[in-house]
């Protein structure tokens, strides 16, 4: 990838350690749905119009949170994605709907935001906390992993994210009193990990334009194994929430069945770990790569690897102008 395209670099910073250059940065982010029946997973994976997934997204050394909703439609194939941000300890009184849309308000004024963001940003706000409140959605599935991006500032036809050392997370599907809008990292334990044992790789496209051939060859190397729509949210509630799952994503079976084939593999290689002095290698048949091509208007635009989002779009509430034509117009 890097005889073409460059990897982007960022700076990490910390109290413990001093600045320094690194190319991945860490993604976090926990999906809510009811504990009942997984409303959002199963309109998900069987990809219905208008199913919607959220999402609480941070990034490594990021201030706060992004909010997120996806929303699929089957005209595009893909989802709209709409997000606004909220500080770490706003999250769990939005959650819990005590976070009112006033307080939403005057925070956004504070920062000087702009007329068309605030009101955009509040529709948004408003939808997705009663939305919460009306599925009775909780904390349900956390990843976490490393992303490294490649691109290039001067030709945007292709860009490569890879996530790396990918984690899957079962949450307690429920939420408590005790202020936290997600499971503890103290109280997670090896059984609500799942190690997934890939990196996964996405290649967006920019559309009209002809795919370069160090694409074609790179998407279609021994490496690389095509998962068109796959997705981590979906992978992980299949792999740990099995009991709460009606119907398996496509790739689930196969995948389950190359983890068995692994896992009895592994077993024989320990029994003659001393006796052998051969060097393990990837067959061409057990790739290490998962890619999802998908063009560039269909990017992830909250990345701070790939680009903000030129704005938010939703549809407007009742409540929402009440509150913004109640407010004092700023000076």
């Amino acid at each position: 990838i890097v005889q073409h395209l460059p990897v982007h670099m960022l700076t990490t910073s910390s109290s413990r350690f001093p600045r320094e250059a690194t190319d991945s940065i860490t993604i976090t982010s926990c999906y809510y749905d009811n504990p009942d029946n997984l409303e959002s997973y199963h309109s998900r994976v069987r990809r219905q119009e208008g199913a919607v997934a959220i999402r609480f997204r941070s990034y490594e050394n990021g201030h706060g949170v992004f909010v997120e909703r996806k929303t699929h439609h089957e005209k595009y194939d893909d989802s709209l994605k709409e997000k606004f941000e909220l500080s770490f300890g706003d999250v769990y009184d939005f959650v819990r709907g005590t976070y009112k849309l006033e307080e939403f308000v005057k925070q956004l004024e504070q920062e000087e935001q702009t007329e068309d963001y605030i009101r955009t940003a509040c529709s948004l706000f408003a939808e997705i906390q009663n939305y919460i409140g009306e599925k009775g959605f909780k904390p349900a599935l956390r990843t976490m992993y490393n992303r490294s991006a490649f691109y290039s500032s001067d030709d945007s036809s292709v860009k490569i994210a890879i996530d790396t050392n990918i984690q899957m997370i079962k949450e307690n599907l429920q939420l408590g009193d005790d202020g936290r809008w997600c499971k503890p990292e103290l109280e997670i334990t090896e059984d609500d990990i799942h190690e997934f044992p890939y990196a996964v790789m996405e290649v967006k496209l920019s559309s009209g334009r002809p795919v370069p051939e160090w694409v074609n060859k790179l998407v279609n190397g021994p490496l690389v194994r095509i998962a068109l729509n796959y997705s981590k949210f979906i992978h992980g509630c299949a792999t740990l929430l099995p009991d709460l799952v009606e119907q398996n994503p496509s790739w689930i079976s196969e995948f389950i069945k190359q983890e068995k084939d692994k896992k009895k593999q592994n077993l024989l290689e320990l029994e003659d770990i001393g006796s052998s002095d051969e060097e393990l290698q990837f067959s061409r048949d057990n790739p290490d790569i998962w890619i999802d091509r998908r063009h560039e208007d269909d990017y992830d635009n909250d990345d701070p690897l790939i680009g903000r989002s030129p704005g938010l779009r939703s549809k407007s509430a009742e409540d929402v102008q009440r509150v913004l034509e109640s407010r004092e117009r700023p000076k």
